[in-house]
C-alpha cells in the first residue's frame, strides 16, 4: 500500500516482480498493474501476449516505473515498463508497456499497487505465480 499524501512531483517508484508459470496448449496472457487495487487505475497493459506452449514453472519477469508528474485527488503520472516471460528454455517473448501520456490517480488516499493477468483461455494448467513483488522509491 502506498500511503496516502506520501507523494510528491517528482517521486518515482519501481515495481520489480517475478514468478513463474504454466500452460496447456499456447494461450495468450496480459499482466496490468494498477493503483488502487484489481479494479483500480489501469498504469500498464502487456495487451494479449503469447505464452510457451506446455510449459511448466517457466520464469517471467515485471519492470515497471512510476514518475509522479503532479500530486493531489487528480494527481498525473507517468508509467512506462516491460514484461518477459520465457516461452522455452531458451526463447524469451518479452512485450513494453508503454503509455502515450499521463494518467490521472489521486494521491490523496491509502492506495495498492498491484500486478493482475488473466488468460484468454480457461483451462487448470494455465497458471501464474508471483514469487517476489517489490516496489521501491527510488527519488
Amino acid at each position: 500500500t502506498v500511503p496516502a499524501d506520501s507523494l510528491v512531483a517528482g517521486a518515482v517508484l519501481r515495481i520489480t516482480a517475478y514468478g513463474v508459470y504454466g500452460t496447456t496448449v499456447a494461450p495468450s496472457f496480459q499482466a496490468r498493474v494498477r493503483w488502487g487495487g484489481v479494479a483500480g487505475v489501469l498504469l500498464g497493459d502487456t495487451g494479449a501476449q503469447i505464452m510457451g506452449t506446455s510449459v511448466t514453472n517457466e520464469g517471467w519477469r515485471l519492470d515497471f516505473l512510476i514518475r509522479g508528474v503532479s500530486v493531489g485527488a487528480t494527481g498525473t503520472f507517468e508509467c512506462q515498463g516491460s514484461f518477459e516471460a520465457a516461452t522455452t528454455a531458451v526463447v524469451e517473448n518479452a512485450e513494453f508497456m508503454q503509455n502515450s501520456a499521463v494518467i490521472t490517480v489521486d494521491t490523496t488516499a491509502n492506495k495498492d499497487l498491484v500486478l493482475t493477468g488473466t488468460w484468454n483461455v480457461n483451462n487448470a494448467a494455465n497458471t501464474f505465480s508471483v514469487r517476489q513483488f517489490l516496489v521501491q522509491r527510488v527519488a
